[in-house]
């Protein structure tokens, strides 16, 4: 993974890249925002990543130069996660899938498009990498605006594709940008 140096964003923000240390903290993060959204495919009850597994992906990141996973930080406090992963197999590893994530307390803050402008420059600067690809919940319109504000297009549509607890579906986005 190529390594992003730290860099302020706004006063009270910082970016980098992810390590080992963070661990716990991320871990702690991921379980809030499970709390926060429904946009998202993990639950809170099936939630079961350990510091450690987190500590490996994370050493997996850093290890590969296709991938990439960097960590949004307010004072102590980690408030936004963006990772993007090339595919393993040859002939699709030209292209990767991302996710992305803020704490609800930091929406509507420019976050998002702070985090995705950092993806599009890093994945720009790599040789590699011509496609990114990204589902999101049909649902979820304030990130289906900001994808395509970055040029993102719809590639296609999984319709009924999440079911929610009281029983309704959501179909998924299917997302792509070429670089």
């Amino acid at each position: 993974m190529a390594v992003v140096s730290e860099k302020k964003f706004i006063i009270e923000y910082f970016l980098r890249s992810a390590v080992g240390d963070d661990a716990k903290k991320i871990i702690e993060y991921l379980k809030k925002i499970l709390m926060e959204s429904t946009n998202l495919l993990t639950t809170l009850e099936e939630f079961s990543l350990t510091p450690e597994k987190e500590r490996e992906v994370i050493n997996q990141h850093r290890e590969h130069p296709d991938f990439l996973f960097l960590v949004l930080w307010y004072q102590q406090s980690i408030v936004g996660v963006i990772d993007f992963s090339t595919k393993k197999q040859k002939r699709i590893s030209h292209g990767g899938d991302f996710g992305i994530s803020i704490a609800r307390a930091h929406w509507r803050k420019g976050l998002g498009n702070f985090l995705m402008q950092e993806l599009i420059d890093w994945a720009t600067q790599n040789p590699k990498i011509e496609k990114i690809m990204l589902s999101a919940h049909a649902t979820n319109q304030p990130a289906l605006n900001l994808y395509k504000k970055f040029g993102f297009q719809v590639e296609g549509r999984r319709q009924k594709d999440i079911k929610m607890e009281d029983g309704s579906y959501v179909d998924t986005i299917l997302m792509t940008k070429f670089l």
